[in-house]
């Protein structure tokens, strides 16, 4: 089960990160739309039913899901789901190792945690909240401008 919860939060952050951050739009048929979200739950089901967590069936349902769900070019959305699912494959691991130092101490079942590794969990995970914040804000930045400018106003920025 937690395969499926994972593979939903990743997919929701890419969806996230793509639409707020690229201002890319998703498709209109319907169809693409859910076979995208099946694949991903079909891959979380491999993943539990197998009690694996494939980097090779997170690569393609990642890949697949994304390239299925917007409306861009092929190459651009292959590229930018490739890279996106790398990037928040790697914050996920150093949030996760991050919460383990703080919270427990160090990592679980012996895992040595060095001297370079604290820092380099606390950059990632500052740069992943950089990113969400930045995106919330531009996001809050233009939902405001439209209600003031549909009420009549001015924005004052």
């Amino acid at each position: 089960m937690i395969y499926i919860v994972d593979n939903i939060s990743n997919f929701l952050i890419y969806l996230f990160i793509i639409y707020f951050g690229f201002r890319i739009s998703p498709r209109k048929n319907r169809l693409f739309l859910g076979t995208s979200v099946l694949i991903m739950l079909f891959a979380g089901a491999y993943n539990a039913y197998f009690d694996t967590n494939s980097p090779i069936v997170y690569m393609l349902w990642s890949v697949l899901a994304i390239c299925l769900f917007f409306e861009d070019r092929f190459g651009h959305l292959l590229v930018l789901s490739a890279a996106l699912m790398y990037f928040t494959g790697i914050v996920d691991t150093f949030s996760v190792m991050l919460i383990q130092v703080v919270l427990i101490g160090g990592g679980v079942s012996g895992t040595d945690i060095t001297w370079w590794m604290e820092p380099a969990y606390v950059i990632s995970f500052l740069v992943y909240l950089l990113i969400y914040t930045s995106i919330s804000y531009v996001y809050a930045k233009v939902a405001i401008r439209l209600s003031v400018t549909a009420v009549g106003g001015s924005p004052a920025f």
